[in-house]
């Protein structure tokens, strides 16, 4: 069950960077400033979860002084375009019983 999801480039770029995930494989469309994904919900995930430690607010502080505002801002965006996502997915695993 793959999605199409919309994120920002700076922070999935990142991501990608650090070996976590191969954005060539995933990448279906691109604008100036974001890349259309199609992600596994185990992909999706992990990229929530990294966005979620970027973008925490005990954090951020420290993030946005070694990386600047527009990494934490990012990290933030793509955190929330996956949560609808993950919303449904944690519904499907829910009712398949997982």
């Amino acid at each position: 069950m793959n999605q199409k999801i919309r994120v920002p480039k700076w922070f999935i770029e990142d991501h990608s960077r650090r070996g976590l995930l191969d954005l060539d494989a995933v990448k279906v469309g691109e604008t100036k400033t974001h890349y259309f994904v199609e992600l596994s919900p185990e992909q999706a995930y992990e990229l929530w979860h990294d966005a979620d430690f970027y973008s925490c607010k005990e954090m951020a502080g420290e993030f946005m002084e070694s990386m600047g505002l527009g990494f934490v801002s990012s990290a933030r965006a793509t955190k929330k375009a996956l949560n609808s996502f993950m919303s449904f997915v944690n519904r499907c695993d829910a009712l398949r019983g997982n």
